[in-house]
């Protein structure tokens, strides 16, 4: 009688662990748990991470990152939890990337950061929330694409950039941040559009930078709506709603410019703001610049708490009025306001084809030498005029 010997099964091999570097495309086939430095290193071009819907788990220590990726173009990472990282995601000088339906949660920084020079990366359906800072940023980082993405309840912003140019924020949704979107220190050429914000401390959306375009978002419950400064950006086509104020004398506001030229607010709805609906002013005695060349055209503003559409409310008490002119505020309804429905405090600004009722003092106020481009029409406001230094058509 012959036997023949079986052996044992190979061993099953348990996937890559903490710190390890990933140079093949890998689905990883368990949770990792408690790592006391980075998560998982990207160490290759052209791979795919595929996390398997399992969780990887840091220990809350600064300058780690459940998952980096330096360097390297061509991956993708996606499917999986990264959370009590330094970062959740890093990715450092790396192009053409993408990163699908992560989830980032509790980094004792950022949830998901590019920097370095990280453009032409794709983040889809990605979430970032509960972070020490801010949720995603780009950080000197160009091109990228930001799709579908929700950032929630993070200390700073919902999403950031820092000198950021040429990116798209779409179809976003940012909630419970200090700052829902921040594009800073000459952030140009963005695209942010389709984005829900609500509940975020201070502005929906901020934008500092040229030739940004922020269109048909919708901002709801914010300390302020949307605030812009630099030139030639195009503010067009959102709804904002209900803003909440953040501190005395500040925010509330729904769209708002703190200087800039030839920059353009059009087509938005703005309704129940805390303070102003449309305001421009400018802070050249700061070092800010003037505001000049501006058009506000067919907006619909309602039940603003103060003014619905002013140019510059205040007056520096040290240094005067800085510049504010050539501003062309036509052909938008404003209603409801509690004080006038438009205010041109600035002489060499045009107000034109607009329509105001029931705003508690005038529907429209200027001083002198506004210049006045015909075709207002103004009735049941409080103050019986209807119109001050402008000529208004009644019913």
């Amino acid at each position: 009688m012959s036997f023949i010997a079986i052996g044992a099964p190979p061993a099953q091999s348990a996937g890559p662990g903490c710190g390890a570097v990933v140079t093949k495309s890998t689905t990883l086939q368990r949770n990792l748990t408690n790592c006391p430095g980075d998560g998982l290193v990207i160490g290759a071009d052209n791979l795919t991470l595929d996390l398997g819907g399992h969780t990887i788990d840091g220990t809350a220590v600064p300058a780690t990152a459940g998952i980096r990726l330096a360097g390297h173009h061509d991956v993708t990472v996606r499917r999986g939890t990264l959370q009590e990282f330094g970062n959740g995601v890093l990715l450092d000088a790396a192009d053409g990337n993408a990163l699908v339906r992560l989830t980032v949660a509790r980094s004792i920084g950022r949830g998901v950061q590019l920097q370095n020079g990280s453009d032409g990366n794709r983040l889809e359906f990605d979430v970032s929330s509960d972070n020490g800072s801010s949720g995603f940023v780009l950080l000197a980082s160009d091109r990228n694409v930001i799709t579908h993405a929700a950032g929630s309840g993070n200390a700073f912003s919902g999403l950031q950039g820092f000198g950021a140019s040429g990116n798209r924020v779409v179809g976003g949704t940012f909630t419970a941040n200090k700052t829902g979107i921040g594009l800073e220190e000459g952030s140009n050429g963005n695209l942010v559009t389709g984005n829900v914000l609500s509940g975020n401390r201070e502005p929906a959306v901020g934008i500092d930078g040229n030739d940004n375009v922020v269109r048909g978002n919708r901002a709801d419950h914010n300390g302020w709506g949307i605030i812009f400064g630099g030139d030639r950006n195009q503010i067009v086509a959102n709804v904002v709603t209900g803003t909440l104020g953040c501190s005395p004398d500040d925010c509330g506001t729904g769209i708002e410019t703190p200087g800039g030229a030839d920059n353009l607010v059009a087509l938005n709805l703005v309704t129940g703001t805390a303070d102003q609906g449309i305001r421009l002013r400018e802070f050249e005695a700061d070092g800010g610049p003037p505001t000049i060349g501006n058009v506000i055209r067919g907006n619909v503003v309602r039940d603003a708490g103060s003014d619905g559409i002013v140019l510059q409310d205040k007056t520096n008490e040290v240094t005067g009025h800085g510049t504010v002119k050539d501003n062309l505020v036509a052909n938008n309804l404003v209603t409801g306001s509690g004080h006038d429905g438009i205010a041109v405090n600035r002489p060499a600004n045009t107000v034109s084809g607009n329509i105001a009722l029931r705003n508690r003092a005038f529907g429209i106020e200027a001083v002198n030498g506004v210049i006045d481009g015909g075709g207002n029409l103004a009735f049941g406001n409080g103050d019986p005029r209807q119109c001050l230094r402008i000529a208004c058509h009644r019913r």
